[in-house]
């Protein structure tokens, strides 16, 4: 019986639309639509007849099962709605904690920067202390570079077959060379004080090593502006003679010193740094002759 009633409704719904199809052209061709509006009423009166019966004609278990299907519909509409404001509502939560969390890294970057602004003078007077360091240890290096420049200049160029200084001028040549060229580091080199004695037995080893002397000046003599020395070094200069050591028999020093003699006394004591270069021939106050060093530097 629900079979036959199913298939009435059917049918009826299908003349129904027929009907209501020739009603629409009947309206578009201005023909009499009385019969067709007459039929469509009856196919939907037998529409809601048969649906109604379909439904009367059911059984207890077609209904419990048509109820289940729309309890089960209703069910998961339910839970999509459910679903879908979950998903909003952890949308939302995420782009909450998202703004709370940008909100703390900017406070932080702030923070920051306020820090760094605060320590702004601190950090340049560190950052200007590091370029001094750094300076300091630049200067510090290229002072040693140029030290081993010069020490590995100086222990070479020497003439070691002979000391005696007034037949040859290489040994000259080579002091005042140096004392020209290096001017600072003779003043600032670690000098030691040396025994005269020492030297004048082994001139040869003090060759490239400046040397402290002190003892009684004698003998000055400005340089003209034409002397040899004057014209090699471009300044004034004058030689002396110095006696180191014991005060009755001391050694004689023979000095072309690179400075102005204008306060210098005769016979007052002076030290001077520079450079041993050999055996001077000299003539004591007998008038005989006698040896002593020859030395090239300066008064200090």
């Amino acid at each position: 019986m629900n079979n036959l009633l199913t298939l009435i409704c059917l049918v009826a719904s299908i003349a129904g639309i027929y009907f209501l199809a020739r009603l629409i052209i009947a309206a578009i061709r201005k023909q009499p639509k009385s019969l067709y509006l007459k039929n469509l009423a009856l196919s939907f009166v037998v529409v809601i007849i048969a649906s109604v019966g379909v439904y009367q004609t059911q059984t207890p278990e077609q209904i419990a099962a048509r109820q289940a299907k729309i309890d089960s519909e209703q069910k998961a509409e339910t839970e999509k709605k459910l679903a879908e404001q979950k998903a909003a509502e952890e949308k939302k939560k995420r782009e909450e904690e998202w703004a709370t969390k940008e909100k703390a890294e900017a406070e932080k970057v702030a923070e920051l920067k306020a820090e760094l602004e605060r320590r702004k003078p601190e950090i340049e007077a560190a950052k200007k202390q590091a370029e001094q360091e750094a300076a300091e240890k630049r200067k510090i290096a290229e002072a040693q570079r140029k030290q081993k420049e010069i020490l590995k200049e100086s222990s070479t160029g020497w003439n070691l077959e002979t000391t005696d200084t007034s037949n040859d001028g290489t040994n000259l040549l080579k002091a005042s060379g140096l004392v020209k060229k290096y001017p600072d580091y003779v003043h600032e080199a670690e000098a030691n004080w040396i025994n005269a004695e020492d030297a004048m037995k082994k001139p040869w080893e003090y060759y490239g090593k400046v040397v402290n002397l002190s003892g009684r000046i004698y003998s000055i003599k400005q340089l003209p502006p034409g002397n040899s020395a004057v014209k090699f070094f471009g300044k004034n200069c004058y030689d002396a003679m110095l006696a180191v050591g014991d005060t009755y028999d001391p050694v004689a020093i023979s000095m072309i010193i690179v400075g102005d003699s204008a306060y210098v006394s005769e016979n007052s004591i002076v030290n001077v740094k520079g450079y041993i270069y050999g055996h001077a021939a000299l003539v004591n106050r007998m008038g005989g002759e006698a040896r002593g060093l020859s030395f090239v530097g300066f008064q200090e």
